[in-house]
């Protein structure tokens, strides 16, 4: 068991090649939120990094220089993994929870669970290119190893909404096997 700064971890995200682990943590008081960093050779955390309200999911960028965390406050921290210093808050649609990157890193995909929606992220403007509606209470997202479908999954409609991601649009929605799905994985073999 490693300690970390705060009482609520909940999303965790490790650098490539044996790279430090990152964890968001909410704080009992709501408005505080950071990012552990974990050392995985001495299993401490080696710093603390505040970022935005209720932090959920966090992503690491394809070459290892930044991280993403969905803060369900309304806004996504893009922090410097060098400096491990915020250096941008994107403000987005309510209740953001899950996110993820192309595999290029040019793009995040951003449910928001009070919204309903997806929202697209291009990552060298920070800025939001398309807002997708998906399904009600989307939470999990993940993108196929092609990387031209995400999979989004919506609690409250029992439902896996399939975006193609070169045209931002919906093109399937599924059942889903069972009621409330939330974390979602893909096995492309």
């Amino acid at each position: 068991t490693i300690p970390v700064s705060g009482q609520y971890p909940e999303g965790v995200a490790v650098a490539p090649a044996g790279g430090k682990i990152y964890v968001t943590v909410q704080s009992p008081v709501i408005a505080v939120g950071t990012v552990s960093v974990i050392d995985p050779a001495s299993n401490t955390e080696t710093a603390s990094i505040r970022v935005g309200l209720g932090p959920q999911r966090i992503v690491i960028s394809p070459d290892a220089s930044r991280a993403y965390t969905a803060n369900f406050g309304g806004s996504v921290s893009v922090i410097n993994l060098l400096t491990n210093t915020v250096t941008s808050t994107i403000q987005v649609p309510r209740g953001p929870i899950g996110i993820a990157l192309n595999a290029s890193g040019s793009r995040a995909y951003l449910t928001n669970q009070l919204e309903g929606t997806l929202s697209v992220i291009d990552t060298g403007s920070n800025q939001i290119i398309s807002v997708i509606q998906v399904g009600l209470f989307p939470r999990g997202i993940v993108i196929n190893q092609a990387g031209n479908l995400a999979y989004v999954t919506n609690i409250n409609s029992n439902t896996i909404s399939v975006v193609d991601i070169a045209t931002n649009a919906v093109i399937a929605t599924l059942a889903a096997a069972g009621s409330g799905p939330q974390g979602i994985a893909i096995d492309d073999g």
